[in-house]
């Protein structure tokens, strides 16, 4: 059974009696009560022990926002069980209103600080915009299930996929679609992001497979057709379209940067037309808009073939450009570049 959801995974890890989940259980409440008696020692709060965690070993969560996670009455009765004594900070979360380390106030995230014993608002950086806070502030524009629009304020709006992997789907083309409409009528940029692990991973391949095994050849033939108009469209959009790229941009997701009329791509982004690597091209207008740059400023008579052999060489290797910077010498047009 799977559990996108990694608080309960950790309840269901935790409730599991066989070797794993009591190995996971005796790890990770050591860990918890080890951090917990850290702080203040190592820093003032945990958040800043948190952010460490995720920032240095790439975890999804911190150490205390697992176990905020994981429930924090639940798991202190467990370990009270079990003998364990509990650090001075656990006993004051547990004697607080929320009991808990983590909790949210009329749509701010907080945290609970030691030094005052209450729930206070979890820092923003200056300038830095976090999806996650605004998902609690307000809903969004549209939604469906694999796509959102979000209003950013400023009139500028954001299309976020949220689909597995964040695959491109028909709720992500119907929001995509839609989004376009929408920029077009009441903002004046549109940002193609989101926080979650990659920018997009590409097309739903079961989708695909489905149409094939079907034989269904004539609505396989549309989809792809319909696929290509919209990507394509985008350059057509007569407002800015930002894609926000990090992660892997991959297939259609790279389609959709090669599109756009601006690309803020993060430093750690992996870019690629992957499509032979499972027996498909890439159908999306990919491999023209690449032919494209490839050819800009040839004059009659240039060699064509020597300078695009290298472009059709990655293509039909499935490459990926390992950075950012790889990436725009690849003429993915990362025209601008941030570290995250």
């Amino acid at each position: 059974m799977r559990i996108p959801d990694l608080g309960k995974r950790l309840q269901a890890l935790f409730a599991s009696q066989d070797r794993a989940g009591k190995f996971i259980w005796t790890t990770l409440s050591e860990l918890f009560l080890y951090a917990a008696n850290r702080i203040p020692e190592v820093c003032d709060d945990i958040v800043a022990m948190d952010t460490v965690m995720k920032g240095g070993f790439n975890w999804e969560l911190g150490i205390f926002e697992m176990w905020n996670a994981a429930g924090v009455e639940s798991t202190v009765e467990r370990m009270r069980g079990e003998g364990k004594q509990m650090p001075p900070l656990v006993e004051r979360v547990l004697a607080s209103p929320s009991k808990s380390f983590y909790s949210v106030d009329q749509g701010t995230p907080t945290y609970f600080d030691l030094a005052s014993g209450e729930q206070r608002p979890v820092p923003q950086k200056s300038g830095v915009l976090e999806l996650s806070r605004l998902r609690l502030q307000k809903a969004p524009v549209k939604s469906n299930a694999g796509a959102s629009l979000w209003d950013l304020g400023d009139g500028v709006a954001l299309l976020e996929f949220h689909s597995k992997a964040n695959t491109l789907d028909s709720d992500v083309f119907e929001m995509l679609a839609a989004s376009l409409d929408e920029v077009e009528s009441r903002f004046e940029a549109l940002v193609i992001g989101n926080q979650g692990a990659n920018f997009s991973v590409g097309a739903n391949l079961q989708m695909i497979l489905g149409l094939i095994a079907g034989g269904d050849w004539q609505e396989l033939e549309a989809a792809v057709a319909r696929v290509q108009g919209l990507i394509v469209s985008l350059e057509a959009c007569s407002k800015p379209v930002v894609a926000a790229v990090h992660g892997q941009a991959l297939g259609g997701g790279c389609e959709i940067l090669l599109r756009s009329s601006h690309v803020q791509a993060a430093a750690e982004s992996y870019i690629g037309l992957v499509e032979v690597g499972v027996g498909l091209i890439p159908a999306a207008g990919g491999c023209t808009e690449m032919m494209r740059r490839a050819t800009a400023g040839l004059d009659e008579g240039d060699d064509v073939t020597k300078q695009t052999l290298h472009l059709f060489e990655r293509i039909g290797m499935a490459k990926v450009a390992s950075s950012a910077e790889e990436a725009q010498q690849w003429g993915f047009s990362v025209r601008r570049m941030t570290s995250r």
